[in-house]
């Protein structure tokens, strides 16, 4: 079943490597997809000069780089993504209109 308009099945919090995998396969799974990333693609890693041990990259790839190939794949299948943060998260089944039940983070 899909979320109404302007509700996603997914709301990946931060777009680093775990968020981006996360991401690219929900949205190919036809969920619709956010990642909430407060920095830049690639999360943390884009602040990294040289990654000499990601697969696929014998020679190393800087984390900016790798984190915007990332983004773009998930993007590919339909993730979207929002710059910010999230501080507080409904724990009460039913909150924000769902009836689906929520456990703490």
């Amino acid at each position: 079943m899909k979320a109404p308009d302007g509700i996603d099945d997914i709301l990946i919090l931060g777009g680093g490597p775990a968020g981006c995998t996360a991401a690219l396969y929900a949205a190919r799974s036809a969920m619709k997809t956010r990642i909430l990333e407060k920095l830049a693609p690639g999360g943390q890693m884009a602040t990294t000069d040289h990654i000499d041990n990601y697969p696929g990259f014998p020679d190393g790839i800087d984390g900016y780089s790798l984190g915007t190939r990332m983004e773009q794949q998930a993007l590919q299948f339909g993730a979207q993504v929002s710059a910010g943060k999230r501080s507080e998260f409904p724990l009460r089944p039913g909150e924000n209109g769902g009836n689906r039940r929520r456990r703490p983070l």
